[in-house]
């Protein structure tokens, strides 16, 4: 994702920027699970991190699980100049995070969180809202079907957009009957 006026600034370049040399991290999650794909399937593909910009004053927010804990995303803000300190997301679900869906609502500085969560083999699913300054109260949709036999307790199971006329959110999930 892209802020509106093109700049990304997790990696950043030089003004020449031709060779490898002239890029320069900016900040990683070095104890993020690495994206992974279990089979040919693009639903057994993980993606445990996403950035979005506000819109209005234009921080981008990067949500990242880590390898080492369960139940939590974290995330960090990016004022173009700095980072933040990581701040903690407590899930619903004590599960690894799968995949991590961010969708910043035009002109607010609202940021939509869709999450996939492996419990156990049971899928779920979580989403939350940001409003410029803390998260708000998640929504949690919990499939009771064991999803290892089903192989959804791997990757996009979710997916958040907000509606262009409304602006009303919306979250989609897919469960093991397939008919969320």
């Amino acid at each position: 994702h892209l802020k509106v006026n093109g700049r990304l600034d997790i990696i950043v370049a030089s003004s020449s920027a031709d060779v490898a040399a002239d890029y320069a991290l900016a900040w990683n999650a070095t104890s993020s699970p690495t994206m992974t794909c279990n089979s040919t399937g693009e639903a057994d593909c993980t993606r445990t991190f996403d950035i979005a910009y506000e819109r209005l004053n234009g921080r981008a927010m990067v949500v990242y699980a880590t390898s080492s804990a369960t139940g939590v995303l974290y995330y960090r803000l990016w004022d173009g100049s700095s980072w933040t300190s990581p701040t903690q997301i407590t899930l619903s679900s004590v599960g690894r995070p799968t995949f991590v869906d961010l969708k910043a609502k035009p002109k607010s500085n609202e940021i939509l969180l869709g999450v996939s969560v492996d419990v156990s083999g049971t899928h779920e699913m979580e989403a939350f809202v940001w409003d410029g300054s803390a998260w708000g109260t998640s929504i949690l949709a919990t499939d009771v079907i064991n999803g290892s036999a089903s192989a959804l307790e791997h990757g996009n199971a979710v997916g958040v957009e907000w509606e262009t006329n409304s602006g009303e959110a919306f979250v989609i999930w897919a469960d093991a009957s397939g008919a969320t």
